[in-house]
């Protein structure tokens, strides 16, 4: 199957400081971020991936991104109309978030988002909202930040490798946002 990566697809040959990895980030993802946690600084940005494709299939594209001390999330975004969970994710300490467009009386609105959420220090506070025909939930964040794709929710998946170049990952607890 054919995945369209909207960043640019590259395997990595040599990274060794965080200066590379930024250089790297800037080069071939973009929209690099600087921040500071309890636990030390890292940095982090986004390439992302878009197809119909399962949670397996999608989970070996993030990791065909990977490099020795880039680690990988993998956060997958699909619609609620099984009754889903609309998240899967395992064994990584910080978590995203997100949602798909709206449908409301025939007409689509631009909510097409995402937004990050750390569930332990509670850097990113969310709040939950549904769409009246239940298709769809959306988390919204303290940044207010939104990014619109217009896609059919029915049919489509967000894949969203976050690459985060210090951090060690260490919770093994498997966490999710279930449907209320």
């Amino acid at each position: 199957m054919k995945i369209i990566f909207i960043c640019f697809t590259i395997f990595i040959t040599e990274i060794q400081s965080l200066n590379n990895v930024e250089k790297f980030l800037n080069d071939n993802c973009g929209d690099v971020q600087h921040l500071n946690r309890t636990d030390g600084s890292y940095l982090k940005s986004f390439c992302r991936v878009s197809q119909e494709f399962n949670f397996e299939e999608a989970q070996s594209v993030c990791k065909s991104l990977e490099y020795e001390n880039i680690k990988m999330q993998l956060y997958v975004m699909k619609t609620l109309e099984d009754e889903e969970v609309l998240f899967k994710y395992k064994n990584y300490k910080y978590r995203s978030c997100g949602g798909c467009s709206f449908w409301i009386n025939g007409k689509e609105e631009n909510n097409q988002w995402w937004a990050m959420t750390d569930p332990k220090e509670k850097l990113f506070e969310g709040i939950k909202v549904r769409d009246r025909n239940g298709q769809c939930l959306m988390i919204s964040n303290a940044y207010g930040k939104y990014e619109n794709y217009n896609w059919d929710c029915q049919k489509k998946m967000h894949i969203l490798c976050e690459f985060d170049a210090s951090s060690t990952f260490t919770d093994e607890s498997e966490n999710s946002i279930e449907n209320k």
